[in-house]
């Protein structure tokens, strides 16, 4: 199955330790993968790097892109609850 950038909100991809969860506003990457001196560590590294490549090539054919998202950051103050 293809991996289509900002597609699915749904869509959870593994690559070793390594999870990309695909969202329709933002991409998440996190988890951890070594890449070993074997056909294997190629294999995985080509792999992210197809990944990290489709991301660009979406981004980049965003005409308005912003300079930096404000989806999900708070837009006014809040007192801290801890205080």
């Amino acid at each position: 199955m293809p991996f289509t950038p900002f597609a699915d909100d749904g869509l959870s991809e593994s690559l070793d330790g390594l999870t990309l969860e695909n969202g329709a506003d933002s991409i998440a990457l996190y988890g951890q993968i070594a890449f070993r001196k074997d056909q294997a560590g190629l294999s995985a590294a080509r792999q992210l790097m197809q990944r990290m490549a489709s991301i660009v090539e979406a981004l980049e054919k965003i005409s308005d892109l912003p300079a930096k998202s404000t989806l999900g950051e708070n837009t006014h103050p809040m007192a801290n609850p801890f205080a």
